[in-house]
């Protein structure tokens, strides 16, 4: 769903940048005020990279916002593989048990294999 809402927002903005970008052809001056930086360039040019530079500061954006779901969605992937193990552990202990009870004679009391943990 909010690929969809994405997909939405993003490409009639894109749709509409390139539109723009592709009818305005004009040579325009750029400068930073500050700087004596002053640069010959096309109006379209401009809005490419204007687009191309929210494009990726979206997707860094995104991408450290989401470093807290990665970081959960690690961690709880090692807490399934160690209650994974630990089922498996349990499982040949029970079998281990299963096992000793019936090979047990029947005048002794059975006895748990492994004991402790």
């Amino acid at each position: 769903m909010r690929r969809l809402i994405g997909l939405l927002i993003g490409l009639p903005i894109l749709l509409i940048g390139a539109s723009f970008a592709g009818s305005n052809l004009q040579t325009v001056t750029l400068s930073l005020f500050p700087l004596p930086f002053e640069a010959e360039t096309s109006v379209s040019l401009i809005v490419y990279v204007a687009l191309v530079a929210g494009f990726v500061a979206g997707a860094v954006v995104a991408w450290f916002g989401a470093g807290r779901v990665r970081q959960r969605a690690r961690r709880h992937e090692i807490d399934a593989r160690r209650a994974k193990a630990e089922v498996e552990r349990l499982k040949t202990k029970a079998e281990r048990n299963a096992a000793a009870a019936l090979e047990a004679p029947k005048g002794e009391p059975q006895r748990a294999i492994g004991g402790g943990r």
